[in-house]
């Protein structure tokens, strides 16, 4: 069956998205751009914007598959040292920032790493999505804009999602490490909370300063 007649059959028994996402799956077909969300930060419930502004102090987002930041805290954007409420919820996305913005990138410890493992990471989710015209212009956008993202996509390494640590560099505060803890309420989603922990005490107080001393 072609793609065009299942996206015929899933509008006449009035599918949804995610419906119409799982009967391409099983037909062994690549979801259809018009069931894939072509917004980059969709409409979050109001539950979950309260979630990360109580979480404060600790830095926290809600991030999809993509690596597109759909929902943060202030504390969030102190961590990174960027508002992203300055930035178009199109350019949103934790790769491209690190990529291009050229604060969060001095701001950011160990950024060829950094780098490395997210591009490994999104391999790996690229599996689920082979053909998918949003992330394949996705993709493009990263290699285009990246010379060194490009080097590493090329290595064709993956890795699973996992804890793990970061670290931030802050003039007059020394280094911030954090570990970056992963939370999903609906697994298939796709998206995920992602909250930052200090290691201990130390941390702790860093990131205390940070949030008091800094205006994102």
């Amino acid at each position: 069956m072609s793609p065009k007649v299942l996206q015929a059959v899933a509008s006449a028994l009035q599918c949804t998205e995610t419906e119409t996402r799982y009967i391409f799956t099983l037909a062994g077909l690549a979801s259809p751009a018009s069931a894939v969300s072509g917004k980059i930060c969709r409409m979050m419930p109001n539950a979950i914007q309260t979630i990360l502004d109580q979480l404060r102090p600790l830095p926290a987002i809600v991030q999809n598959a993509r690596y597109d930041i759909v929902a943060f805290n202030d504390a969030f954007c102190r961590m990174i040292d960027r508002d992203l409420n300055q930035i178009s919820p199109e350019d949103r996305n934790c790769i491209y920032l690190v990529l291009t913005d050229p604060q969060i990138r001095q701001v950011t410890q160990d950024l060829p790493d950094t780098i490395a493992h997210m591009a490994a990471r999104l391999r790996a989710q690229m599996a689920a999505h082979l053909g998918d015209p949003a992330w394949e212009r996705y993709l493009q956008r990263l290699l285009g804009c990246s010379s060194e993202f490009a080097d590493i996509w090329h290595q064709n390494r993956v890795c699973a999602t996992m804890d793990h640590i970061v670290r931030y560099n802050y003039a007059g505060l020394g280094t911030l490490e954090v570990l970056q803890t992963n939370w999903w309420s609906m697994p298939m989603a796709g998206e995920r909370l992602l909250v930052y922990v200090p290691v201990d005490q130390a941390n702790r107080d860093i990131l205390s300063r940070r949030m008091q001393t800094h205006a994102a």
